[in-house]
């Protein structure tokens, strides 16, 4: 009947939420864009379309968020093992935090276990988010396995490169996560991002 409230249903579609997010993780990365679209300078749509190139559909996908009920959804829905989050870093009250377009920024301690991250990898292109605690507390909160942030300011081409270049190597030729994230430390720009 329409209009009419029905529990069951409710209860169904809240189990069907539930055994989505529980499945296990998907080999692949799934890359959220929190820079506005209106900014020319998008490095999570330049490392999609480039991946998408090279890897097989159902490895990489890719949502572009505005505001922190869209940046929360994609956190937690999807599955894969390896999360990239394309942002700007800002400081908000004393602490370096995601910037998102819409709404107000992105703290660490707005992470928490049941964020769907425990034992999954994930990649933080916001200037300076390795630098301070923003990333070491995300890493506590979260049971995250590996967090790589920028330690400082990074030309917006430069976290590009290093990203096309470290999803390569980690998904292409197999290296893990720390070994990709040693080969493009020595290699490209070192000492400019970090890993927990």
């Amino acid at each position: 009947m329409a209009g009419v409230f029905n529990p069951i249903s409710i209860s169904a579609l809240s189990r069907i939420k539930y055994s989505v997010m529980k499945l296990p993780p998907k080999d692949g990365v799934y890359i959220i864009e929190c820079v506005p679209e209106e900014k020319e300078k998008r490095e999570g749509i330049i490392l999609y379309e480039f991946l998408r190139m090279i890897l097989p559909r159902d490895r990489i996908d890719f949502s572009p968020v505005r505001n922190f009920n869209g940046f929360r959804n994609a956190v937690v829905n999807n599955n894969y093992n390896v999360i990239h989050i394309s942002c700007e870093g800002v400081e908000d009250e004393g602490e370096l935090c995601i910037h998102l377009p819409v709404g107000k920024p992105v703290h660490s301690d707005e992470f928490c276990e049941t964020s769907h991250l425990k034992g999954r990898y994930m990649v933080i292109t916001g200037c300076e988010l390795g630098r301070g605690e923003f990333a070491k507390k995300l890493k506590e909160r979260t049971h995250a396995k590996t967090i790589i942030a920028p330690k400082k300011t990074i030309p917006f081409e430069d976290s590009a490169m290093w990203c096309v270049n470290f999803y390569y190597y980690h998904l292409l030729t197999g290296k893990s996560f720390a070994e990709s994230y040693d080969y493009m430390n020595k290699k490209f720009h070192p000492q400019v991002m970090k890993i927990w």
